[in-house]
């Protein structure tokens, strides 16, 4: 079977880097993404990930009916996707609109530290005096994109949580690693070699890419590990050693760069073991010193509990258990721990008994402005101010329901629109530049033959692990 070319696909990567918290348009916004091969091919984020859930539903499905199961329509069966739990609300929504549009219309979102934490109580690397009622665990999930942390008590025997802390972490993820080591990469044979390896070997150039992605989880600091590490490389003719060198038996060739010399032939680029450490150390230390910030705050922790991908990493955990006094473990199969915990929240997800709110959360409302007050946004004598359901910090026990009322502000008003909005200040009153809009919707005005002021209406906001609004 002949290979497939280059020029036939399309690569993107990275797109979940395109919902991170960084971002904060609201969910209708169009955003766009390059990629990566062909270069500057750009198209709608919505649109990539929507097919891809399409796909990935549409398989399970064939899977499943292959294997001679019950067929089901895909409405009666309920998906669950994970997201990082440092995600803001628009990431998620953003989420669970395209696995809608994908056909998946059953769908609970699943935060990744929680589904990991849930698989905690499974796993027979953790002794069974960590899961009894009372003790805290910190969950490090170390993925690809991000650092996730979560800080819970366990409540009950059964293993139900609440969460001490909101979510944190960050742009830590090991993605951080292969972007110093792609920088290495083209430093030693010069980014217009490797760009037009890009343009030409696509396919080539991935076997770099999954080598580098290989490669970072392996080295040690105990001394037990190789004194180089090979990422493959596959260049023609980028490596004729002179003649001493080849009299003397040298078969590669080497340079020297800004982290120190390396060696390389026609099939590898040799990277010193000490040269490999400085590189993941420049990710591990941000992990460390968060990890140091929140015990900082949580000095009650009982087990810092380690999974995703990243998790593989022998540096990161021998960091860990180097800097940190407490109990230690890696879940067993840590790149799939969240995949089976976010089976058990779809199951039953009041394990996750409370959260803490990362921010503040409401709808805006326009009301008689207050003398003395500034008003940026305003209609007729009225100020829009901020309507907050749940504060920043605030525990929120999970699915919880909190309904605010409302009256029309005009006599003949069929319908009142509302803006989902959050913040990150604490004692946000006004909707300014420090509130960003998540999404809207619409509700119709009843009994139009009453009072404006005796048309009450009730709007209801849900906090589980995404918001939904009635």
């Amino acid at each position: 079977m002949n290979e497939p070319r280059s020029d036939e696909y399309i690569y993107f990567d990275r797109i979940k880097t395109k919902l991170d918290p960084k971002f904060k348009n609201d969910v209708q916004s169009k955003i766009y993404i390059n990629s990566k091969y062909p270069s500057n091919y750009k198209i709608n984020l919505r649109i990539i990930i929507t097919e891809y859930l399409r796909m990935f539903s549409d398989e399970a499905l064939r899977y499943y009916n292959q294997k001679g199961y019950t067929q089901y329509p895909k409405d009666d069966i309920k998906w669950i996707v994970t997201v990082p739990a440092i995600w803001n609300e628009y990431g998620k929504q953003f989420m669970r609109n395209c696995a809608k549009k994908a056909g998946m219309n059953n769908i609970i979102i699943a935060l990744e530290p929680e589904a990991a934490s849930l698989t905690m109580f499974k796993d027979d690397n953790v002794d069974p005096k960590y899961k009894e009622k009372g003790k805290v665990f910190m969950l490090i999930d170390a993925g690809g994109y991000t650092l996730d942390i979560t800080i819970n008590e366990i409540i009950n025997e059964q293993g139900n949580l609440k969460q001490l802390s909101p979510p944190s972490g960050g742009a830590y993820g090991s993605m951080n690693i292969n972007d110093y080591l792609i920088k290495l990469v083209e430093e030693t044979f010069t980014k217009e070699k490797i760009d037009e390896l890009k343009k030409n070997r696509f396919d080539l150039w991935k076997i770099t890419l999954d080598s580098i992605e290989k490669k970072k989880k392996e080295l040690r600091d105990d001394g037990s590990d190789a004194d180089n590490y090979k990422i493959d490389i596959k260049l023609e003719n980028i490596c004729e050693p002179g003649y001493f060198s080849w009299l003397l038996g040298k078969k590669k060739c080497s340079k020297k760069i800004s982290y120190g010399k390396v060696e390389y032939d026609n099939k590898y680029l040799y990277i010193p073991k000490n040269i490999m450490k400085q590189i993941l150390l420049k990710n591990v230390d941000k992990i460390i010193n968060h990890i140091k910030d929140l015990i900082k705050e949580f000095p009650n922790i009982n087990l810092l509990v380690l999974t995703g991908g990243f998790a593989k990493c022998n540096l990161l955990k021998e960091e860990i258990k180097k800097n940190f006094n407490y109990p230690y473990k890696e879940l067993i199969d840590p790149e799939v721990s969240i995949m089976r915990g976010a089976a058990i929240y779809g199951i039953k997800p009041t394990q996750i008994v409370s959260r803490k709110s990362p921010y503040t959360i409401g709808t805006s409302k326009y009301t008689l402005r207050k003398k003395g007050t500034k008003c940026l946004n305003k209609v007729s004598d009225r100020c829009e101010y901020f309507d907050v359901f749940v504060k920043k910090g605030e525990d929120i026990k999970n699915n919880e329901a909190i309904f605010h009322t409302y009256i029309p502000m005009f006599e003949n008003q069929e319908s009142v629109w509302f803006p989902l909005y959050f913040s990150h200040s604490e004692n946000q009153l006004y909707i300014d530049e420090k509130v960003f809009r998540i999404s809207d919707f619409s509700m119709e005005v009843t009994n139009m033959n009453i009072p404006r002021e005796e048309r009450r209406f009730e709007l209801k906001m849900e906090f589980g692990s995404c918001i939904t609004v009635s």
